[in-house]
């Protein structure tokens, strides 16, 4: 209900499902940025702010071709990003566009 969906709620839901992966993978909590707001604004944003050398973006690929090949957040992104940029991709993805090559 977005009635209750105060933004503090909303970050401490985040931080707290986060927990774990900084846990295991030893992220201090100084290296976890949260933030609302479009990804398209943010992820450069905060990339620039952090002068990243290099910005790993997830993508599911939803919609349309360049969807498919790149990520429709990963494609806005790209040329407002200073840095590169890794994509990666759910393996069920990868099958999909390895069937859709075969096709072809």
């Amino acid at each position: 209900d977005p009635t209750f969906q105060l933004k503090e709620t909303i970050e401490a839901r985040y931080r707290n499902e986060c927990k774990a992966f900084q846990a295991e993978y030893d992220i201090a909590e100084e290296r976890l940025h949260i933030a609302e707001g479009p990804a398209d604004v943010l992820i450069p944003q905060v990339a620039h702010q952090l002068n990243a050398a290099v910005t790993v973006i997830g993508t599911v690929a939803r919609t349309g071709l360049s969807g498919a090949l790149i990520g429709n957040t990963a494609e806005v992104i790209l040329d407002a990003l200073d840095c590169d940029v890794l994509v990666l991709k759910p393996d069920d993805i990868i099958a999909h566009l390895e069937e859709l090559v075969a096709q072809h």
